[in-house]
């Protein structure tokens, strides 16, 4: 982590001191690097202490770029001392910091190092769980986390209309400065990190004096010590143990089942030769949100049977079916979410544990073609010809069986624009009926007849073979792109 000061931290400190100031700021770029004089040699990075006019009323004046505070009392070289110290304080807030994660040192004592520059109540939480509030201002960020945690998802939801701040938050996890529409327009800063493939949210609410954006660059180095904090105490306490949550993030980020996942299993009374299916809930514009948060909150209550978890802008669901508990369905689901709201994909069912990363991965895509289609809900089971064309395809053993006489076919339709591979696969996949086939491709019989004797002097081929029959459908059948449409009666 690397603290960068902005003039708004320089505007915070003076006002958290008392000192008497005005300012005309408009960057919050971090890039002051040190103060100096008019007088001393210029340096890039460095704000610069002056002489105000006279006729302006102060008697100092600081100046960045186009940003400017003004000083009231404080002459150039007070100014300096003043500035140096908050420069001095900045310097050792960071390094302390360090040396509490380096001494395995608790959230909460990041917290209260912190008090001084970030006197506002502060809550640092993961889903459900909170991990530390501010211990100058306990009593102020426990009702702040139970004022959150008490809200449900439908509450949530007519809280934060489609589109406000808190629901659209930042992929780059960057600190924002929003007014609350959970908090009744109340300022808070929010951020989101990651750590262990889990996240974990910081909430700074506006107390007594408003927060600024300087204070952004403060929770930035202040949520980074977090997540390192987190990520120490994780090795530190599980360094190899498999708990049911790492199990299933370890699923998703890695896409393989880790060694020894059965003891994982074995806590939620699962075993590994149990079939299951996945479900992948997003929201409509795909971005993080706290409606994420009440969305898991919502499925662990609602499917207790199911391992719910968020991972990256998403809630996936890992459901067991032979657990006999309740798994969602797309009636239950449409009645509890808004389908203007959010997105659901659930993968096929599966036997086996092994399975799963596929599974997770099958979900997701199904999804990703929910979104395309404007769908609330889609199965995999929906799309299924679709995907097991595209398996055909992508598997490089089974594309190196197919007969040279569809090869042949298909080049001479790319490249001469016949329809020879579509009257062949009519042909075949109707058993040999002449008349089905022709109607299919609405063309007359003889026609048909004539390409299908034009087909066999192209590719020396006998149509009157079963066996080369059967193997130029299965060629045809491994070989034909995902999209392209079933035509015919049974199709």
């Amino acid at each position: 982590m690397e603290l960068k000061l902005s003039m708004w931290n320089v505007h915070s400190w003076l006002q958290n001191r008392g000192i008497d100031h005005s300012f005309s700021i408009r960057s919050n770029a971090p890039a002051i690097r040190g103060v100096r004089l008019r007088r001393d040699a210029a340096e890039e990075g460095c704000a610069v202490l002056s002489d105000a006019p006279q006729s302006s009323g102060f008697r100092t004046v600081l100046t960045f770029e186009e940003n400017y505070i003004y000083f009231r009392t404080l002459l150039p070289f007070p100014a300096l001392d003043e500035l140096n110290y908050m420069l001095s304080v900045y310097s050792h807030w960071e390094q302390a910091l360090r040396r509490i994660n380096l001494a395995y040192g608790k959230v909460t004592e990041l917290l209260a190092l912190s008090y001084e520059l970030l006197p506002h109540p502060t809550v640092v939480f993961s889903g459900d769980r909170l991990l530390a509030v501010s211990p100058r201002f306990r009593k102020r960020s426990e009702t702040l986390w139970e004022h959150y945690r008490g809200l449900t998802l439908g509450e949530i939801l007519r809280e934060l209309p489609d589109g406000a701040a808190e629901d659209r938050l930042s992929e780059q996890t960057d600190p924002v400065l929003l007014p609350s529409s959970l908090l009744h327009g109340r300022q808070i800063i929010l951020c989101s990190r990651h750590f262990q493939h889990q996240q974990f949210r910081l909430i700074v609410s506006a107390n007594g004096t408003p927060l600024s954006p300087g204070d952004l660059h403060l929770i930035h180095v202040l949520a980074e010590a977090v997540r390192c904090n987190l990520e120490l105490w994780n090795h530190r306490i599980h360094p190899h143990s498999i708990d049911p949550e790492a199990l299933f993030r370890s699923v998703l980020q890695d896409s393989a089942v880790p060694p020894h996942a059965a003891a994982a299993l074995r806590q939620l009374g699962w075993e590994e030769q149990q079939h299951y299916t996945v479900f992948w809930l997003e929201k409509r514009d795909g971005l993080d949100s706290l409606v994420l948060d009440k969305l898991r909150q919502f499925m662990k209550n609602r499917y207790p049977g199911a391992f719910s978890l968020q991972y990256r802008c998403a809630v996936v669901a890992f459901c067991n079916l032979d657990s006999g508990a309740e798994i969602p369905r797309e009636e239950s689901l449409r009645k509890d979410l808004p389908a203007e709201r959010f997105l659901v994909g659930q993968s096929s069912s599966g036997a086996g544990f092994s399975l799963l990363p596929q599974l997770a991965k099958q979900a997701e895509k199904t999804l990703r073609r929910a979104r395309q289609g404007g769908r609330f809900f889609l199965a995999a089971q929906q799309v299924m010809l679709e995907y097991i064309h595209q398996a055909l395809l992508d598997n490089a053993m089974l594309q190196s069986l197919v007969h040279p006489a569809v090869r042949q076919l298909q080049r001479r339709d790319r490249n001469g624009g016949s329809r020879f591979t579509e009257i062949l696969w009519q042909y075949l996949r109707l058993g040999g009926n002449c008349n089905a086939a022709s109607k299919a491709l609405r063309m007359h019989r003889n026609t048909l007849s004539h390409h299908l004797l034009r087909i066999q002097e192209l590719t020396g081929v006998s149509l009157d073979n079963p066996q080369e029959r059967e193997a130029l459908l299965l060629s045809l059948l491994i070989s034909r792109a995902p999209n392209t449409k079933n035509e015919g009666p049974d199709a």
